[in-house]
């Protein structure tokens, strides 16, 4: 068995000859991709560590300001589907968060995860019942359809808009959109908890 290659024409009709491909050329390719991929998870896995490494172990900058982890639901309105996920919230300063996060988009036959990369800056308020925020980010977005090898991992970009409710606890509830700009745009409806 044989296999060949077609290249389409300008016009997008196929010309009648076929190249034809050795297989050990095609498992070359195959393996090449599947490389790359490989080499880029680890990359982005690295990349996320030590930022997270390093928010970790970075002091609070200014008195009042601490570092908090927090759990997040929502939905995915493109995906049509549900996430949870959960995040760190690390101050530069009053107003400035370093935010990374991971969101688990609970999608049948396939793993969706998401690795966020945000800033949230902090909008001056006299009414202290809530604090507003605007952010944005780097999003990496992860696709493992189930039976198959066609791992997608996808870059986007975050826009973010939150408003959280401070209470008489440590607690601190909130409520977040992000628009994910990417090869498949998402827009998305969020929950959290702070503590």
């Amino acid at each position: 068995m044989g296999y060949y290659l077609q290249v389409l024409k300008d016009d997008g009709s196929f010309p009648s000859t076929h190249l034809p491909i050795h297989p050990s050329t095609l498992n070359n390719i195959q393996h090449t991709a599947k490389g790359e991929i490989m080499d880029l998870q680890r990359w982005f896995l690295r990349l996320m560590m030590a930022i997270l490494l390093t928010s970790i172990l970075a002091p609070a900058v200014e008195a009042g300001t601490r570092n908090r982890l927090g759990v997040r639901t929502g939905y995915y309105f493109d995906a049509g589907d549900v996430f949870i996920g959960g995040e760190y919230v690390s101050p530069f300063n009053r107003r400035l968060d370093f935010n990374p996060n991971i969101e688990f988009i609970l999608i049948d036959n396939a793993s969706y995860i998401t690795f966020n990369f945000d800033a949230q800056y902090q909008l001056p308020d006299r009414n202290r019942s809530n604090d507003m925020w605007l952010g944005g980010g780097l999003g990496i977005l992860y696709v493992n359809p189930e039976g198959r090898g066609d791992n997608e991992v996808d870059m986007g970009i975050n826009l973010l808009f939150g408003i959280s409710f401070v209470t008489q606890s440590s607690l601190t509830p909130y409520l977040q959109t992000k628009l994910v700009l990417s090869d498949n745009t998402e827009f998305v409806l969020g929950f959290g908890l702070r503590f």
